[in-house]
């Protein structure tokens, strides 16, 4: 039940380290990504662009690593992994009621293929352009009741969604924008075209 609200909140957004540039009314569409590479180890923080020199290309990441332990206890109580997908990793707090401040579901969804500009919005929510540190961002935010939250940013030629649910919508707006900055230095920089 909660992973079907979830998904159907993927198509919803949050607020993020997003200076806002523009907004509108909408509710987030994030469309399937599944066909890349399996994912491997992510890019070392020290070195953004993988530490063999070469760039990492961002179908290599692995999603679930990009979250450690102790930083995914600051951003609830008890979130444990739940599902892992090529490209995609879930967490949600476990024995918490969802109407707590504690609870929260955190998924990541690694894009190589699309870009932040395909992150679109129906019917209802707020979409707001803005950006996580230098890289092109877009955040929707569910309505206030739904506590729903999508932010992609751009990440080598294509985008990685943080999609949150929690008590609030200000609250998973909250987390995703701290995952956003916990994973952005993680991740191959956005390529120019």
């Amino acid at each position: 039940m909660r992973r079907s609200r979830l998904m159907q909140a993927c198509l919803v957004a949050g607020t993020l380290v997003l200076s806002a540039c523009s907004t509108e009314q909408g509710r987030a569409v994030a469309s399937d990504d599944t066909k890349a590479t399996p994912a491997s180890p992510p890019v070392s923080e020290s070195s953004p662009n993988g530490g063999d020199g070469g760039a990492t290309k961002l179908a290599e990441v692995d999603s679930c690593a990009l979250l450690s332990e102790d930083q995914l206890a600051a951003l609830g109580k008890n979130i444990q992994r739940e599902t892992v997908g090529e490209l995609s990793c879930h967490w949600s707090s476990k024995g918490v009621s969802p109407r707590s401040n504690d609870y929260i579901i955190i998924q990541i969804d690694i894009r190589p293929t699309q870009t932040v500009n395909e992150l679109k919005a129906l019917n209802s929510g707020t979409l707001t352009e803005g950006r996580v540190n230098d890289r092109e961002a877009r955040q929707v935010a569910a309505d206030t009741t739904e506590g729903a939250c999508i932010i992609g940013f751009a990440a080598d030629a294509g985008r990685v969604d943080i999609l949150t649910q929690a008590n609030t919508t200000e609250r998973g707006c909250d987390v995703a924008g701290r995952v956003a900055e916990l994973i952005e230095p993680k991740l191959p920089e956005p390529t120019t075209s």
